[in-house]
């Protein structure tokens, strides 16, 4: 949101509002934007993988290994149900994923992971945002009950949910969008002046194409920020067959979920994906009311700090622009990025 929507909103002068964002940022508090991108208008799909380690000594080796898988858009260590590893998040072009399972295999196979679990997510996903209305300043706690929630659930019509998935944008796609889209993935505060002078393009052309990757391939932009501020200092990560309840939950979701920043998303064979950052108390209130309520939840508590996660910037040498789609064979998405893991586990 631009500092004079900011300055509109709430009533204070320009100068006032980038003072005390100048002061947030000079502390700490918020961090660097980033750009949420619209995966599925590029014909992407979203797979969840968790993969759990026996030897915690090939870690950082595997960690540096998956920085050369071309998909991959996010990693986190984690603690759960599964023991200890890695939660890992690809966007793989459609009609691919057995190119995935087949490096995770070779990854089985090699003795570099011990287990995995793949979820492949369909699309509807709805995130939750910072709501200080609900927020107690002085005792530092948030007004939401996990269990009221559920509850609501059970009052609620199962209603079926619409969801239409977003058309292609694959054909109106040019070289330069994914250049300006890997400049807002550097810092998505680039101004179009900035775009600009760093593609040596006209303003005139710099503005065309910045709102068309804005309006078009960016789904919002995330702000980051100190969550201990908050005392949301736990990220957990739950997968809960849903018993045939996977909609009336996201619905539920949907109509009044958290008062802090949290997503969920449904995946294939009636499963739900929540993620979010909890205080301690709201995160052992969120466990032990989901187990209560479904017999099948997997919980994951993630190291999202600089050292146990990494979010990967958008790379665009993956889309083959002759041919109109992204690079998909079997060498590139399976061999040569198991290569380079073979030439890293030598010596362990």
């Amino acid at each position: 949101m631009p500092i004079s929507q900011i300055a509109k909103s709430t009533g204070l002068a320009w100068n006032t509002i980038k003072n005390r964002i100048d002061h947030l940022e000079k502390n700490g508090i918020l961090r660097e934007p980033y750009p949420i991108l619209k995966y599925e208008v590029l014909e992407l799909e979203r797979h969840h993988v968790t993969v759990s380690l026996n030897n915690s000594t090939v870690l950082s080796v595997l960690e540096e290994s998956l920085n050369d898988y071309p998909y991959i858009r996010y990693r986190a260590r984690f603690h759960g149900d599964e023991g200890f590893g890695l939660y890992l998040q690809f966007d793989i072009p459609k009609g691919t994923e057995h190119h995935l399972e087949s490096y995770l295999g070779l990854l089985l196979v090699k003795g570099v992971i011990d287990d995995y679990q793949r979820y492949v997510e369909l699309g509807p996903r709805y995130e939750t945002r910072l709501n200080f209305s609900q927020y107690n300043f002085e005792n530092q706690q948030w007004k939401f009950s996990w269990k009221e929630w559920l509850d609501r659930m059970d009052e609620q019509e199962v209603q079926s949910l619409e969801y239409e998935s977003p058309k292609s944008l694959l054909g109106k796609i040019e070289p330069i969008h994914f250049e300006v889209l890997q400049l807002l993935f550097e810092d998505a505060r680039t101004s179009q002046k900035q775009i600009s002078e760093r593609l040596q393009i006209p303003m005139g052309q710099a503005h065309r194409h910045y709102r068309f990757v804005m309006e078009k391939l960016v789904k919002n932009v995330r702000l980051y920020y100190d969550t201990t501020y908050f005392d949301l200092t736990s990220t957990y990560m739950a997968i809960i067959k849903a018993e045939g309840m996977a909609e009336k939950v996201f619905n539920n979701y949907v109509k009044g979920g958290p008062p802090f920043s949290t997503s969920l998303s449904l995946l294939q064979n009636d499963k739900v994906l929540l993620w979010g950052s909890f205080s301690p108390q709201q995160g052992i209130d969120a466990i032990f009311s989901l187990w209560e309520k479904f017999s099948d939840v997997k919980v994951y508590l993630l190291d999202t700090t600089d050292r146990g996660s990494f979010s990967y910037d958008f790379y665009p040498p993956n889309f083959d622009f002759d041919k109109r789609w992204w690079k998909v064979d079997r060498y590139y998405m399976v061999e040569e990025p198991f290569l380079l893991l073979d030439q890293r586990m030598e010596g362990f």
